[in-house]
């Protein structure tokens, strides 16, 4: 058994990650099939390509491609990953690989995940003495900061007594909804 990793898995990827508020990593790979379509479209080998990653700040849009409020734009090595360092707290962003051909001509090959950057934080470290859970009753929970900052807010409902009529709190079932989506069929008579 050969437990050694491939070079490649041969297939059209662009995936995103916001590593913290003003930093994304992304890394891809793209096809032989996608190489070649770009070779036949250019009329060039793949690599003499002029390889572009084209970022869009897409925050509160249906983003279509065209309507980013922001568009960055730079060339990438030989490499499969960069880092972006330029992005903005709180903001949504996709990204598209592509090739950059004669008179700025963009070729989008692949579109990355939407990623939403984190806020900024306050700079605060938790830190565990900066911590404490306070038992309200029952099985809820409530994690606080020493200021007071509610951090996390835990309610198991599976405790019958806390949950129903009269305490405040929804119904166990009070707010499910579910439904499932079947494939249309034809019936061959």
């Amino acid at each position: 058994m050969n437990s050694t990793l491939p070079e490649t898995y041969d297939r059209d990827t662009l995936h995103m990650i916001a590593r913290d508020p003003s930093t994304l990593y992304l890394y891809w790979e793209l096809s032989a099939g996608k190489k070649r379509m770009a070779e036949s479209h250019f009329e060039r080998q793949w690599d003499e390509l002029p390889k572009r990653i084209r970022l869009y700040d897409a925050t509160r849009v249906q983003f279509n491609g065209t309507n980013a409020r922001k568009i960055w734009e730079w060339p990438i090595a030989r490499g499969a990953f960069c880092y972006f360092h330029h992005a903005d707290p709180a903001r949504r962003y996709v990204a598209d690989l592509g090739v950059a051909g004669a008179g700025g001509q963009f070729l989008p090959m692949v579109r990355s995940n939407p990623v939403e950057t984190p806020m900024e934080s306050s700079g605060t470290t938790f830190g565990a003495e900066q911590h404490s859970l306070s038992r309200i009753g029952g099985d809820y929970s409530v994690m606080t900061q020493a200021d007071g900052v509610q951090l996390c807010n835990y309610i198991d409902l599976s405790a019958e007594s806390a949950v129903g009529p009269g305490n405040g709190l929804p119904n166990r079932f009070e707010q499910y909804s579910a439904y499932t989506l079947y494939p249309a069929t034809r019936v061959i008579q």
